[in-house]
């Protein structure tokens, strides 16, 4: 088994070649990529959840749900006001309601797989139709255990579980999802846990110093009467004086 060597921004990498920008799993040949990547095709990717929206559906039926993913590769830890702060969308498309992620807190990671690529309003998006065999996991970054360093022994190379209704079955590891798109999953844990392992430290530390909500994403007063109804905002405000409500 190749050793993989942590970089800090969530994804390991082998020894050589130095500066490989993915990860591959030799057994399944599944290639994991950085939000930054420049892929035009489908991708695997893990990020960061920094907001969450809850599913919709559209006119014709379908379940759309978004969320807003962050990663070593797009956002650094530190200053609060860099202009040129990125994020990534994550969009999945689903037939059912149950089909879509529903986070238990921000902060969570997602994995995705096979997205499709693209770009919107300067943000990479990537499309996630679980209609067409695209999937998605959902795990928690600060489970008991996880950061302690050591392994459980109930670890294996290869993992394929199921939960009821996707949700986490008892007595599995750190490193499984807590809720998934479908019945079963599988984890390369020779990729998965070093690539887990490393997103969740970064991520320990970026909410150690930055805001959970980038300051950048927040409106300003001034501009909420031209939002359109129905539009849900964040708002940073200072409370000048609290009316008590009469309920009558």
């Amino acid at each position: 088994m190749t050793t993989m060597i942590s970089t800090g921004g969530g994804y390991p990498k082998p020894p050589s070649p130095a500066n490989s920008s993915t990860v591959c799993a030799d057994r399944k040949k599944m290639k994991y990529h950085p939000l930054n990547t420049t892929e035009q095709e489908q991708v695997n990717i893990y990020g960061v959840i920094i907001d969450a929206a809850y599913p919709v559906q559209s006119n014709k039926g379908k379940w759309i749900c978004s969320l807003k993913v962050i990663d070593g590769s797009c956002c650094s830890i530190g200053d609060e006001r860099v202009k040129d702060y990125e994020f990534a969308v994550v969009i999945i498309y689903a037939t059912r309601f149950e089909e879509c992620p529903i986070v238990r807190q921000i902060g969570d990671i997602i994995r995705v797989h096979r997205a499709n690529v693209k770009e919107y309003k300067g943000h990479r998006q990537f499309h996630v139709n679980v209609s067409y065999n695209a999937s998605w996991s959902l795990f928690e970054t600060n489970p008991k255990h996880a950061l302690k360093g050591d392994d459980s022994a109930s670890d294996t190379e290869m993992r394929d579980d199921q939960g009821e209704d996707g949700e986490q079955a008892p007595g599995q590891t750190d490193y499984d999802p807590y809720k998934h798109s479908s019945k079963n999953y599988s984890l390369d844990m020779s990729v998965h846990k070093g690539v887990l392992k490393a997103l969740r430290k970064w991520a320990c530390r970026y909410f150690a110093e930055n805001m959970i909500t980038h300051i950048s994403l927040f409106t300003p007063l001034k501009q909420v009467p031209n939002i359109e109804k129905g539009r849900d905002i964040d708002l940073l405000v200072k409370v000048l004086k609290v009316h008590e409500k009469d309920e009558q």
